[in-house]
């Protein structure tokens, strides 16, 4: 990785992203269109640099075209500078560096967040990031594929189930993998999308924190997604929740599905933001316990309906709040932080209800900073 200064040198090469459009308007204001977060910004600019813009197209350095407009050149470098830490404007060698990649649509995303002298270090951080996906049916497999197609590289796939007939209206599974463990099955998948990705299959069932110690080795920079609902969600998030508490673990609660309802957790950063015991504390204060066991009342041979889509929401979510909490900068935060939702399939709408730190909640009081 070659280090890139934060400030533009007059001798290089800088063009306009290709996903951002200007135009000028009246009074020297010029407006900037980001095409793919659909941002504007708008700014007033001396004549000479409207002029330099047009210049900036990955073919000329500063230093050529301050000559060929007559602006003084630490004028020009500060005024390039500004367009790289906008992200609008980018170096001809981070732009070749993107078009070799792979993975360069993704990274083509994150440029519209992080100027192009950060986006190497943000890449490297996501490619060193371990993402523990616990539970790998219908939305643990759908989160790990897409960790993968965006360009997380290391995995650890924990599940003690093997593929049935049943997961495949929903999951992400084929007939072909019928009777597979599911953590091998989604291994698979994840190195015909990716040839370099490593994963660490561990085909056993999580039910207590020794499990999750004996099972997860240190890291240092993992993510856990928990995808896992036996013996129920809240059980099994409530032992996720509690380990990554105690290790300082980002933990990604991705809640699952619910007849025509697509359950979406909280996101916890131990330390710094409400934890999964914490939403289960304002649940009771905000539903009342009658209203909670209602929602919990068991059903012997309970069916649940589903359909992929609704699985697919949930883990979509998911899948980019490991990508923020990877790249863990503030450019680009979490966005299930004091929050949980619910999309609702008949309406096609979505729900949202905030979820504040507990001062009484035990699990993470202790992680106070």
């Amino acid at each position: 990785m070659t280090f890139i200064a934060k400030f533009a040198a007059i001798d290089e090469v800088i063009r306009i992203r290709p996903s951002v459009s200007w135009v000028e308007r009246p009074d020297n204001v010029i407006e900037f269109f980001f095409g793919n977060t659909r941002r504007q910004k708008r700014l007033r600019v001396a004549s000479p640099l409207v002029a330099a813009l047009k210049q900036m197209n990955g073919a000329n350095s500063l230093a050529t075209i301050a000559r060929n407009l007559s602006i003084a050149p630490d004028r020009l470098k500060d005024w390039a500078s500004e367009l790289i830490d906008w992200s609008v404007a980018e170096r001809i060698g981070i732009a070749e560096w993107i078009q070799d990649m792979t993975w360069r649509r993704s990274l083509h995303m994150l440029a519209d967040f992080i100027p192009d002298y950060d986006l190497q270090g943000i890449w490297k951080r996501l490619e060193e990031t371990e993402f523990v996906i616990l539970g790998c049916g219908a939305v643990g497999s759908w989160v790990a594929d897409g960790i993968a197609r965006i360009g997380g590289q290391r995995f650890v796939l924990v599940d003690p189930d093997t593929v049935a007939l049943s997961n495949l209206n929903r999951s992400l599974f084929s007939a072909s993998d019928v009777g597979c463990a599911k953590t091998k099955a989604t291994a698979q998948r994840l190195r015909a999308i990716n040839s370099e990705i490593g994963v660490l299959e561990h085909q056993e069932s999580i039910s207590s924190l020794g499990d999750l110690v004996r099972l997860i080795p240190h890291h240092a920079r993992q993510v856990i997604v928990s995808c896992i609902d036996f013996p129920s969600v809240d059980v099994a998030a409530g032992v996720a929740n509690r380990f990554c508490v105690e290790r300082r673990i980002p933990l990604i609660v991705a809640g699952g599905y619910n007849l025509h309802l697509s359950l979406i957790g909280i996101t916890v950063i131990p330390g710094k933001t409400a934890c999964f015991d914490c939403s289960l504390i304002h649940l009771k204060q905000t539903l009342g316990q009658d209203g909670l066991q209602v929602k919990k009342l068991p059903r012997p041979n309970r069916n649940i309906g589903n359909v992929a889509p609704l699985a697919a929401i949930t883990a979509s979510v998911a899948s980019m709040e490991a990508i923020r909490l990877a790249v863990d900068d503030d450019r680009l935060p979490p966005a299930m932080t004091g929050r949980r939702g619910e999309y609702n399939f008949m309406g096609e709408t979505f729900d949202w209800m905030q979820i504040p730190r507990q001062p009484d909640c035990k699990t993470c009081s202790s992680a106070i900073e």
